[in-house]
C-alpha cells in the first residue's frame, strides 16, 4: 500500500492499521517512561530504628558518610537543590533528656492526630532536638539578629506524629544566616534508638539547599517517604 496517497473511505476518518499500531507502542513508551520516572527505589539501611524507605526513581544516593559517631545517609534530587536523609547523630544523649523524650513519647502513644508541642516542651527537649542544631531555635535562645549569638534554626511547628504505628517527633522550619534570614529548609523526623550505651538520635528529613522553600512537590516526596518507613 502507498501510505502517502492513502485515503480513507469516504465518511471515515481513520489511519492505516500500521499506523494505528506504531501511535499505541509511541504511547505505551511514554506511559512506562513517566512511571518509571514517578516510581519510586527501596533503599535499606543495616542499623538503627529505620529499616527501609522509599525515595524518588531519579534520586541518586550519595555515598554514606561518617563524622566521628555521627553518620548521614543522603539521596539527591536531579537537580541537586534538594535531599532526603536518614541522619545517625552518633552521641548518646544526656539521661534527664532521654526520661523526658520517653516518657512524652510512651503517654501518647495512640496518637489519632498529630499533638502539638508546647514552647515549655521545646525548651526541655532541647537536647532532644540537637543543640547546635535544631535545638538552638527561637524557643530555647533569644538573642536577636544581627548578633552572631542569635538563633541558628527556626521552628515553624513541632508536633507529635504516629508513623506506621511508632510515635515520632516531626519538625518543620528552616535554618537561618547571620542577617536571619533562611538559608535552608527542613522537615523531618527525630526518631530515638537504644543501644546498650544509652539512647541515640536518628533523623530522616528533607532538606533544601540555599533560599529554596519546600515545593509541593518535595512535600509529597517526604510524605511518600515517611509514609513507606519499616522500622527495625
Amino acid at each position: 500500500m502507498d501510505f502517502e496517497s492513502y485515503q480513507p473511505p469516504e465518511g471515515k476518518n481513520e489511519q492505516p492499521a500500521i499506523y494505528r499500531v506504531a501511535e499505541k507502542v509511541l504511547s505505551d513508551q511514554v506511559k512506562d517512561s513517566t512511571t518509571k520516572q514517578m516510581s519510586d527505589k527501596k533503599e535499606t539501611f543495616g542499623n538503627g530504628p529505620v529499616k527501609e524507605l522509599q525515595v524518588p526513581n531519579t534520586w541518586s544516593r550519595e555515598e554514606d558518610h561518617p563524622f566521628g559517631r555521627a553518620t548521614a545517609y543522603g539521596f539527591n534530587s536531579p537537580d541537586g537543590k534538594t535531599s532526603l536523609n536518614v541522619y545517625d547523630r552518633g552521641a548518646v544523649m544526656d539521661d534527664a533528656s532521654t526520661k523526658s523524650f520517653a516518657t512524652l513519647l510512651a503517654d501518647n502513644s495512640n496518637l489519632a492526630r498529630p499533638k502539638v508541642l508546647t514552647p515549655s516542651q521545646i525548651r526541655d527537649l532541647a537536647n532532644v532536638f540537637g543543640r547546635g542544631k535544631l535545638g538552638d531555635n527561637q524557643y530555647t535562645n533569644s538573642t536577636q539578629y544581627p548578633d552572631p549569638r542569635a538563633p541558628m534554626f527556626h521552628i515553624s511547628s513541632a508536633q507529635l506524629v504516629t508513623v506506621n504505628g511508632k510515635t515520632v517527633l516531626e519538625v518543620d522550619g528552616h535554618f537561618m544566616d547571620q542577617n536571619g534570614g533562611k538559608s535552608a529548609h527542613y522537615k523531618g523526623l527525630l526518631v530515638p534508638e537504644q543501644t546498650p550505651n544509652g539512647t541515640k538520635m536518628w533523623e530522616v528529613y528533607l532538606e533544601t539547599r540555599g533560599e529554596k522553600d519546600i515545593t509541593p512537590a518535595d512535600h509529597a516526596n517526604y510524605r511518600k517517604a515517611v509514609e513507606s518507613v519499616h522500622w527495625r
